[in-house]
């Protein structure tokens, strides 16, 4: 769903994304770690915390976690579980008492040599306000999601677009202007004033992982996230669960379908509906921009097109029926920069070739024409619409 209103029964501040059956409710991750940290939840529970008899052990988390911010605070809450409850190690001393009672020293010795996570290690120490010289974690997904959109928060698109692979990818400034000035033109974005981490996930490679969070209070937003180096950068996002995104090209085969049966009532009521949901697709502006053209909406056909090559600055077919109608339209030195933006892209593509091939030898630049629609025969001698030109020029007697 868009817009969520599935609010947590217990804290009725962020999405309820899971049933209880202690409360018999649907409730949040953070009230579900407040509740099961005591390991009193039923075991037929899916995110049932399993106590283990070690009271070391308790340290050490045995549950179903769907973020790693949500294992973090899991990990916490156990620590402080565990300072505040006999520990048989420590002869059944409660750990936050030997603070007072001048046994502290005792306590960091256990600590030091305890077998624990560091993230765990390295909270205690914090909490008995002494320095902890650990190994830095390595930064997570989840780190670089919540920057991207704290950049956002803060009204630094650049900065953010900056983490966004189909800005990163293309040099045309102006291609970055549109996809700049897009990225602001949604609401939820421009307005953002809060956000909150519902749930992550990494694919089985590891390369590419998502972070779905509620932004606002009223509003699931997900992002994709590729591995690239040393770092995760946005690749894609969308407006809605995991779930949601994954179901994006279902939604455009129905575009697609509806489109090619000339039925532009039901694409119009697709294309407005879905780009609610996938604002950030350049297929439903490609889409769109098929829409436009059919319905003769020059102006609207072009923006939509130069939309989608903005979201994705290596579509060839957004550029190739941008470039069409441009030509179309007499915009000659538009239609060449575009034709040879395909053609830095795709040195093959025979349509760009030939179309920019005409363009020549309607200016009558018939040397840099020829040798276009002789270099598309040379890649595919059968290639009509070249052999077509060459034919022209040998009828009009323009050979050289």
């Amino acid at each position: 769903m868009l817009f969520s209103r599935n609010r947590c029964k217990v804290c009725k501040k962020i999405i309820g994304n899971r049933y209880c059956l202690r409360t018999d409710k649907h409730i949040c991750w953070h009230c579900c770690n407040q509740m099961r940290k005591d390991f009193k939840c039923p075991p037929t529970c899916e995110y049932y915390l399993k106590p283990i008899e070690s009271n070391r052990a308790k340290l050490e988390i045995n549950a179903k976690v769907d973020s790693k911010s949500e294992f973090d605070e899991l990990n916490r809450l156990i620590a402080d579980y565990w300072l505040n409850h006999e520990v048989e190690a420590l002869d059944n001393n409660i750990p936050i008492m030997m603070i007072n009672n001048g046994q502290k020293d005792v306590l960091l010795s256990y600590l030091e040599n305890a077998i624990l996570p560091d993230d765990i290690k390295k909270y205690l120490f914090n909490r008995l306000e002494v320095p902890y010289q650990g190994q830095e974690p390595d930064k997570h997904y989840e780190d670089y999601a919540i920057e991207f959109l704290e950049t956002m928060l803060q009204d630094d698109f650049e900065l953010a677009l900056n983490r966004y692979l189909p800005f990163i990818n293309t040099e045309n400034a102006y291609n970055r202007q549109l996809l700049l000035d897009h990225f602001k033109s949604h609401h939820a974005i421009r307005k953002l004033k809060t956000f909150d981490l519902i749930s992550s996930g990494i694919s089985v490679k590891e390369n590419e992982a998502f972070v779905t969070f509620e932004l606002n209070s009223n509003q699931e937003y997900t992002i994709i996230l590729n591995q690239q180096q040393d770092q995760w950068l946005v690749q894609y996002h969308a407006f809605g669960a995991i779930n949601l995104v994954r179901t994006e090209n279902d939604a455009l085969r129905m575009i697609a379908s509806a489109l090619s049966q000339q039925d532009t009532e039901t694409a119009y009521r697709y294309l407005t509906s879905y780009k609610q949901i996938y604002f950030f697709s350049p297929d439903i502006y490609y889409y769109e921009g098929l829409y436009h053209s059919i319905k003769g909406e020059v102006k609207f056909a072009i923006k939509a097109y130069e939309t989608a090559i903005a979201l994705d600055p290596f579509f060839i077919e957004a550029y190739y029926n941008l470039a069409f109608i441009m030509q179309a339209e007499n915009q000659l030195d538009k239609a060449k920069i575009l034709y040879n933006q395909i053609l830095a892209i795709q040195p093959d593509n025979l349509n760009a070739m030939n179309n920019l091939g005409t363009i020549f030898l309607y200016e009558k630049n018939v040397k840099d024409a020829k040798v276009l629609f002789e270099r598309c025969l040379t890649i595919d001698p059968n290639y009509d619409f070249a052999q077509k030109n060459i034919d022209k020029i040998k009828e009009l007697g323009l050979e050289l």
